[in-house]
């Protein structure tokens, strides 16, 4: 059964109580990754996939060229990511972008897809963030 925002605020919150006060945003967030992903595999029957481990925010920030968004979702379709909602700002020189996807038939798991994403936005001269959507949102409610 997938967590409410509630459980998973209460996540973040222990973490971020445990890890003190000189914790990054980005150590609170990989430690709050990895437990709601092990609270997960713990609950989630086999052979059945938890929507809230498998949403991911993909944000792209970067000087606007031709091919970023090409090049992006070229790496989601190759592992079977879909895109759920898309979001693309162009201001100025200033291109970004926002993705929500889901990775639930994805070959690749979320670390090893912000792997391969990585490789492409180094390719692109661009920056790609790609966090957990559970604690994304719990992140910014804080």
């Amino acid at each position: 059964m997938p967590l409410s925002e509630e459980q998973i605020r209460n996540i973040v919150i222990s973490i971020r109580q445990k890890l003190g006060p000189e914790a990054s945003p980005d150590l609170i967030k990989s430690a709050a990754n990895e437990a709601i992903r092990e609270i997960e595999i713990q609950s989630t029957p086999t052979g059945e996939s938890s929507t809230l481990a498998d949403r991911v925010i993909v944000s792209i920030f970067g000087h606007n060229k031709m091919g970023i968004i090409a090049g992006v979702t070229a790496v989601l379709a190759l592992h079977h990511c879909n895109i759920l909602d898309i979001s693309q700002k162009i201001m100025g020189d200033l291109f970004t972008m926002i993705l929500v996807v889901d990775i639930g038939h994805s070959s690749l798991n979320m670390d090893s897809l912000k792997d391969q994403l990585n490789n492409t936005a180094n390719q692109l001269g661009v920056k790609i963030y790609v966090q957990n959507e559970a604690v994304f949102t719990a992140m910014d409610r804080l």
